[in-house]
């Protein structure tokens, strides 16, 4: 008897020491480091003087880019409130410029997060960044309007309702630049 409680204590013990380990449940950082622009359109990188090319898979380390490790506070709905969320938590955003088939051009800032292993599912079923942006957010960044265009996959399983929007990306635009 006394055999089979000290291995129970011990294997409860065990599980402790790994969930510990784990982070605590699940927060460790799942990276997403490809990309792939899926519209008519190229983003350059101002300060790293990187063009990102339509339909061309990119690799963020390879570009030298890093995706966010905070989390992001997706409460705002407001643009100029999350622009300023941006600025005020110093997440690692690049400054861009997009230039869109037909020669117009939008400025704004780029900013790619990793998520969490609680999203794995998601970044599984999407091992890289699409990049997309429907022609209704240039409408919006006309006249030195600021757009933010995101992407935020919708999570699935049971408790799907109950989980936030995590995106892996969001880009700032207008076409005058701020």
């Amino acid at each position: 008897m006394r055999h089979s409680s000290i291995f129970r204590a011990s294997f409860f013990f065990l599980c402790v020491i790994t969930l510990a380990a784990c982070g605590g449940g699940g927060k460790l950082p799942y990276r997403i480091d490809n990309g792939k622009i899926e519209d008519a359109f190229d983003i350059t990188l101002t300060e790293k003087k990187i063009t990102l090319k339509q339909n061309e898979m990119f690799s963020l380390p390879e570009k030298g880019l890093q995706g966010s490790q905070k989390s992001w506070s997706w409460n705002a709905k407001d643009t100029e409130i999350q622009y300023a969320e941006l600025k005020k938590n110093k997440y690692p955003a690049y400054d861009i410029t997009i230039t869109k088939k037909g020669n117009k051009m939008y400025f704004g800032k780029i900013l790619f997060f990793n998520l969490s292993s609680d999203d794995k599912n998601i970044a599984l079923s999407r091992p890289y960044y699409q990049l997309k942006i429907d022609p209704r957010f240039f409408e919006a960044g006309k006249d030195g309007k600021i757009a933010c265009v995101n992407d935020a996959p919708r999570p699935t399983g049971k408790k799907a309702s109950n989980k936030a929007l995590k995106p892996t990306w969001i880009i700032w635009m207008s076409d005058s630049p701020f």
